[in-house]
């Protein structure tokens, strides 16, 4: 299972919009600012063509954005001062639209292929993307190997429920093959298996992100693999690497349809200006009633310019999807997980595994928080960590006292350490009120999916038991 896959935090954000608005996606590509000027100003024109001329041309009040989707080219040469522009930019305008930064969906593009440390070692051509940028949003590192290089960004708690596929069409590019932009094959059925392992995943409006359509020696986007999208049931891919607006509809039989929708060309580079280029982007609004989406596509012919519609490609494209229906509270209760750990990264990181794996994650980081949740919350499997105060205090056994109080609410729990000894795991085991404290003990530094596999048994026990 790909550590990169899958949201990070259990805030609902959906909470601050209202049930009938719009639900929001701002769609980007091909960024390439050389400097934190650049990236300031842009994201000042960008406001005010979201706030000010679409309230004015389209009476859309926009106070906030859900998704911000950036589809490639970041950077121009993979530089970190590109990456800190970027950054900047990300941060200014998530501030103005208060955008979750777990809700900012990034893929690579070819202009984030860092060529030097390509000639020395050919899995290092997403280390900087990686460090300098994505690593802000995401919890854990983008795989070095190609065929493990694909990002799943859940998002539970919004309505409707949604799901991205972050592919990399970028994964064979280099010096010497600056055009080959493809999908590595296996990495595109490591995403859609992550994907169908989650349970309730038919429950998701799915939609796929990727740099490039179809450029350079290869066809990323051709109709075998359009096809393989759309059996899958994604409905709407965003790509990037557009040298005009491009958005169409590809169908598949008669109950299958992908729309695909290109930006591009965002921002200016370090190098200047890019002759008659024009500078493009996509504002997508979701009625989440009816499942229509209507697409604003904005372009400035000049960097210096304002922007507007699209009045050569098309102002506005506008389809419909179908929203799936999302299941019952009490079916996502049957597999949430109270996550009970002091350490703030290694529950970002649990957490990543355990809702790809379909189960839905509650959050503490203290013993009092943890007793609070189980108190309040209907909760199907504990895991805690056995030192939850203090990780180097060797009497610190608070997650055995949590754990308690969870047998005493009929809740099974697995005790998680990185000081394990025989006698932590007799007190993990030991019986109170003629029943273990707790079921299973694991070790920290196993395997993600070690856990996630000792959660899916205790519930897979339950389930069988009654």
């Amino acid at each position: 299972m790909n550590t990169s896959a899958a949201e990070e935090t259990s805030v609902d954000h959906s909470r601050a919009f209202q049930e009938t608005e719009p639900l929001y996606i701002l769609h980007l590509s091909d960024l390439h600012f050389g400097t934190a000027q650049q990236a300031t100003g842009y994201c000042v024109d960008l406001r005010m063509d979201i706030k000010e001329k679409l309230k004015t041309t389209y009476s859309l009040d926009i106070p906030k954005l859900h998704y911000l989707v950036i589809s490639g080219d970041i950077a121009q040469k993979a530089a970190k001062q590109e990456y800190a522009a970027a950054n900047i930019f990300v941060k200014k305008l998530s501030e103005e639209f208060s955008i979750p930064k777990d809700h900012v969906v990034v893929v690579p593009g070819n202009h984030d292929v860092n060529w030097e440390l390509t000639e020395r070692n050919e899995e290092g051509r997403f280390l900087t993307y990686d460090s300098e940028f994505r690593r802000n949003y995401r919890a854990a590192d983008y795989p070095l190997k190609a065929a493990e290089q694909y990002d799943i960004f859940w998002y539970k708690d919004e309505n409707p429920r949604v799901v991205f596929l972050g592919l990399n069409s970028a994964c064979k590019i280099d010096r010497h093959h600056p055009n080959d932009s493809r999908l590595h094959d296996v990495a595109l059925a490591g995403a859609r298996e992550a994907v169908l392992h989650a349970k309730d995943h038919d429950t998701y409006l799915k939609l796929a992100v990727v740099h490039h359509r179809d450029t350079g020696e290869n066809s990323t986007l051709e109709t075998d693999l359009l096809n393989a999208l759309a059996v899958f049931g994604v409905q709407i891919i965003l790509h990037g690497h557009a040298h005009k607006t491009s958005g169409w509809l590809y169908k598949h039989e008669i109950h299958y349809k992908v729309h695909i929708v290109g930006a591009g060309m965002f921002g200016e580079s370090a190098e200047g200006p890019r002759g008659n280029h024009p500078y493009q982007y996509n504002l997508l609004a979701l009625d989440r009633q009816k499942g229509e989406v209507c697409i604003y596509h904005r372009r400035k012919p000049q960097a210096r310019g304002p922007w507007c519609g699209d009045a050569v490609y098309g102002e506005i494209t506008r389809f419909s999807v179908n929203l799936p229906s999302v299941p019952t509270k009490d079916a996502s209760r049957e597999r949430k997980v109270l996550l009970a750990d002091n350490d703030a990264d290694y529950r970002r990181a649990a957490r990543v595994h355990l809702e790809t794996s379909g189960h839905v994650v509650e959050e503490a980081e203290s013993p009092a928080q943890a007793k609070s949740v189980l108190s309040s919350t209907s909760i199907a499997v504990l895991l805690v960590d056995l030192r939850l105060v203090k990780d180097s205090d060797d009497y610190d056994f608070s997650g055995l006292d949590v754990a308690t109080r969870a047998q005493e609410l009929g809740i099974p729990s697995i005790i998680m350490t990185n000081y394990p000894s025989v006698d932590t795991v007799r007190q993990a085991l030991r019986s109170v009120h003629s029943a273990p404290i707790a079921v299973d003990y694991v070790l920290k530094k196993d395997s993600f999916q070690t856990i996630v596999d000792v959660v899916d048994r205790i519930l897979a026990g339950r389930v069988v038991g009654g």
